[in-house]
């Protein structure tokens, strides 16, 4: 299980009908007689202990009441049952449960280097455009930068609009030069309003520490997630080396989600998947809560 995951299941479990769990107090209560009166039968207290284990015919040990244990166990298991755990919402019929994402995306010239060919950028793009089949409708905008940023598209769930403003993405389209990922936090701003608990993944080669202090300023008090991928390949010499030190410390000091561009779809599966269960943790969802002790939740 994933992080998100881990913590979505501590800090959403609880049961949607919990007064079905009065129902341990006479269970309890008639076990606990039950197990007396077999365990202090008349005929136990005349004849000695030491005797009573030579005449004792029958289980002992663990299996002694055997049937009262199994009896106890199914009946917990059938309150818990009636009590409806849960710690997770139904799915919208509608596949409007993604969650809201914006993609914040680095074209300085950096980001033409072809340690990653064909180059940097141009991966980049190819992983941006798998995130969008992998949420399959979630509402996504994008917004690059150089030295200065703007949104190239704002929220949508149409994809075949988003590709060709993706696919024309270059360095050329930024009028100010330089590497300033702070520059998109007003159009950030923009974007987000009326989606308090969006996700927001920044995909770079490298970030300021004025930058990192300006992040987590900004969204140090808001429910939205920030999410960094890493774009570089130490495995091949280049002029601009990627710095991943302080990639992985924008992600740790906005408590965000840091990831490495991999070259199968596993890094995209994890995006998703992680915008979604901040998506479901946030409590955005208005759908009803999934009953987890339901046969259909298991299958």
């Amino acid at each position: 299980m994933s992080s998100l995951a881990i913590e979505q299941f501590f800090s959403q479990f609880h049961f949607m009908r919990p007064y079905w769990l009065l129902a341990f107090i006479p269970l309890v209560v008639l076990l606990l007689l039950r197990w007396r009166r077999e365990s202090k039968s008349a005929w136990k207290t005349i004849i000695p202990e030491h005797l009573q284990k030579a005449l004792i015919i029958g289980e002992q040990g663990w299996k002694s009441q055997l049937p009262l244990k199994l009896l106890s166990a199914i009946l917990s298991v059938a309150i818990v049952i009636c009590a409806g755990p849960t710690w997770e919402r139904e799915p919208s019929p509608f596949g409007e449960d993604q969650g809201a994402l914006a993609i914040v995306l680095d074209v300085s010239t950096s980001m033409e280097q072809t340690d990653l060919p064909p180059s940097r950028l141009e991966r980049a793009k190819y992983k941006i455009r798998d995130l969008l089949e992998a949420r399959k409708g979630g509402k996504t905008s994008l917004i690059v930068f150089g030295g200065s940023a703007h949104t190239a598209m704002p929220m949508t769930e149409d994809n075949q609009v988003f590709l060709p403003f993706l696919n024309a993405i270059k360095p050329e389209v930024i009028p100010v030069q330089g590497k300033s990922v702070q520059s998109a936090i007003p159009e950030l701003q923009s974007q987000l309003k009326g989606f308090p608990s969006a996700s927001i993944l920044i995909v770079s080669d490298g970030v300021s520490q004025e930058g990192i202090q300006q992040y987590q300023e900004v969204f140090k008090d808001t429910n939205q997630l920030i999410m960094v991928l890493g774009v570089g390949n130490d495995a091949i010499q280049s002029s601009s080396a990627t710095d991943w030190g302080s990639l992985k410390k924008l992600a740790s000091d906005t408590d965000g989600r840091y990831y490495t561009l991999t070259t199968d779809d596993s890094d995209i599966n994890k995006i998703a998947s992680d915008v979604e269960r901040h998506m479901q943790i946030s409590g955005e969802s208005a759908m009803p809560w999934r009953d987890m002790a339901t046969t259909s939740s298991f299958l």
